[in-house]
């Protein structure tokens, strides 16, 4: 009971040594752990605080603005979200103390001439920013280091990297698709953009490599979800009409699972950090579909939920799967086997009885 408990909690011993031959001093601060950030539909944010099964949904945490979405990267100390009736880009910086908010701009630079009365004498560099606003969706890649956000109005995409530290206008792409990108998703290293186009019946997905024009991949009827594996140009697509999930190699598509497997209505897609399994949520089913890309059978964890996503947390193969309206956050861990839901109650913690509370265990 006792090391369950304290495995809640992470100490994080600071040391500070004095010039001299005096003595080092020792400081203790106790702080618990953090898996993510869940919206709770007033415009906070809520730490999920603790671990994989053992987790409560804190207190919110008030960013000083409406938001309309947000996407939470994992383990990389930021927050993307949609602000305000302008629908703008704001890039939330978290740090010990709460979060620092920014615009994303898009900042673009080139070479002018300075002219001197009559006499152009030399080069210099100009940089212009821009405002990005009108988004209406956000799509991280698997680890977190890019980001592209879909301009619905003009069909465009806006990529940007360096996310983790100070994010970098990387390109925009148009996709020639005003209101009827269905998904989108973009590569670690922010080179590729995978995107598709629907009606709601009928679909194509794209490809867009560096500055290259995107071209026709395949046709679907509605593909769902798009996401690219961790560190890689390969992709996994999901199709909610026809229950299939497919994956993209080469500029190819592949079937790798269907109905038979447990795909039922399929709204999100997750990877491993070892890119070993691909996890499928499942809406119509209210379950998770786990598919090894060894070849080993597929198996479904039923939820009994209406999963809204696979949001990553800050522990490997742990999602959040349902939104924060009061009662608990249902969470799907795989990183223990067999996998599991957990759930996650709204509560806090009391640190300041922490310690007599550790003291009394048995």
């Amino acid at each position: 009971m006792k090391n369950k408990c304290i495995a809640q909690i992470a100490i994080v011993l600071a040391l500070a040594s004095r010039t001299g031959a005096g003595p080092q001093q020792m400081s203790g601060s106790v702080s618990p752990p953090v898996l993510g950030f869940v919206p709770d539909g007033s415009s906070n944010l809520r730490p999920l605080i603790g671990v994989a099964g053992a987790a409560f949904v804190g207190p919110a945490v008030d960013l000083g603005f409406e938001f309309l979405q947000t996407a939470v990267a994992s383990g990389q100390g930021y927050v993307l979200a949609i602000a305000g009736d302008a629908k703008r880009a704001v890039w939330l910086q978290v740090r010990g103390d709460g979060m620092a908010a920014h615009s994303l701009d898009m900042r673009e630079c080139g070479e002018m001439d300075e002219m001197s009365g009559v006499v152009w004498e030399r080069k210099r560099t100009r940089c212009d920013r821009q405002t990005i606003e009108g988004i209406d969706r956000i799509a991280l890649s698997s680890t977190g280091s890019a980001a592209a956000l879909l301009q619905g109005s003009t069909g465009r995409i806006y990529i940007f990297t360096g996310l983790s530290q100070s994010p970098v206008f990387a390109r925009v792409i148009d996709t020639g698709g005003r209101d009827s990108v269905s998904v989108f998703a973009v590569t670690d290293d922010a080179q590729r953009v995978a995107f598709a186009l629907s009606d709601g019946e009928r679909g194509s997905l794209f490809l867009s490599a560096g500055h290259e024009l995107p071209r026709p991949i395949g046709s679907l009827p509605h593909p769902s979800s798009i996401q690219f594996l961790r560190g890689s140009e390969a992709a996994i697509v999901a199709d909610d009409m026809e229950d299939r999930i497919y994956s993209l190699s080469n500029g190819q598509l592949y079937a790798l699972a269907t109905a038979e497997n447990g795909i039922a209505g399929p709204v999100a897609l997750a990877v491993s950090t070892n890119n070993r399994r691909v996890f499928v949520a499942n809406g119509r089913s209210g379950s998770v579909t786990i598919l090894d890309v060894a070849g080993a059978a597929p198996v479904t964890v039923e939820c009994h939920c209406s999963p809204k996503g696979l949001y990553p947390t800050s522990t490997d193969s742990v999602f959040r799967l349902t939104e924060f309206s009061g009662g608990p956050v249902v969470l799907f861990d795989a990183s223990v086997e067999p996998s599991r839901m957990t759930f996650a109650p709204a509560g806090r913690l009391d640190f300041a009885s922490l310690p007599n509370r550790l003291a009394g265990m048995k």
